[in-house]
């Protein structure tokens, strides 16, 4: 199974989550979360694909807006020199 942003929404509002990632990288921020009695999975689009949000604030607003309020970071793989995901693409 998949975790879809729906589904992420309900195990935050049933108090399932039990840990909160965001990672860093060069396509955007991505989103992985543990929920109870089960491995950590990466948040995927309603069409299968890894949800990379392009600007942190979206992320957050998102999390956020589900009730998610703790978060940690994974800046491994940011590089702060590197141009922001919308500019990459112009």
């Amino acid at each position: 199974m998949k975790l879809t942003q729906k589904f992420l929404a309900m195990a935050a509002a049933t108090q399932s989550l039990e840990r909160t990632e965001i990672h860093a990288t060069a396509k955007g921020f991505t989103v992985t979360a543990k929920l109870r009695k089960q491995e950590p999975e990466k948040l995927f689009t309603d069409r299968g694909e890894v949800r990379a949000f392009k600007s942190w604030n979206t992320c957050m607003r998102y999390l956020r807006s589900i009730g998610v309020t703790h978060v940690t970071v994974d800046m491994t793989e940011w590089i702060p020199e590197a141009l922001s995901v919308k500019e990459q693409k112009e």
